[in-house]
């Protein structure tokens, strides 16, 4: 599921262009951008090889990626509140990442509202706000 989050994440809420799947070093991997560039490529020698593009950054695992995530959204005049709401004793999620808009300019949350997103890891949670934030349905992806 992750993957899938951080592609709808690199469109909806990073603006990132032609992001897609890449059979790339026997695998599927997510890119954007593009035309093909050099890199160290599979093979692991600089310019001997060609990537898709750029690879899509981990924003649903990684805090450092995610982080980018609330820049952008603090960026937008959106306010962005998270709390750890449980200990690794509590069942179900541990962290809530709700979004607010600043003013009615500012409004892209659904309805002029605030959208929340909990999961069991801040990044997560912090994906999922976001794409709530942006009218991104999530509900099906959250299930799988």
């Amino acid at each position: 599921m992750s993957r899938k989050i951080d592609a709808l994440v690199a469109e909806y809420v990073m603006g990132l262009e032609n992001v897609r799947w890449e059979n790339y070093c026997m695998k599927d991997q997510l890119f954007y951008g593009g035309p093909w560039i050099d890199d160290y490529g599979c093979d692991g020698y600089q310019g001997t090889s060609k990537v898709p593009g750029r690879e899509v950054p981990f924003y649903s695992r990684d805090i450092s990626a995610a982080w980018e995530v609330v820049e952008k959204i603090k960026g937008e005049q959106l306010i962005l509140e998270w709390s750890d709401i449980g200990g690794d004793d509590v069942d179900g999620p541990h962290w809530d990442c709700a979004i607010f808009p600043i003013d009615e300019k500012s409004i892209t949350v659904e309805q002029g509202g605030w959208c929340s997103g909990e999961h069991e890891t801040a990044p997560m949670a912090i994906a999922i706000a976001a794409l709530k934030a942006k009218g991104v349905d999530v509900k099906a992806l959250e299930e799988e």
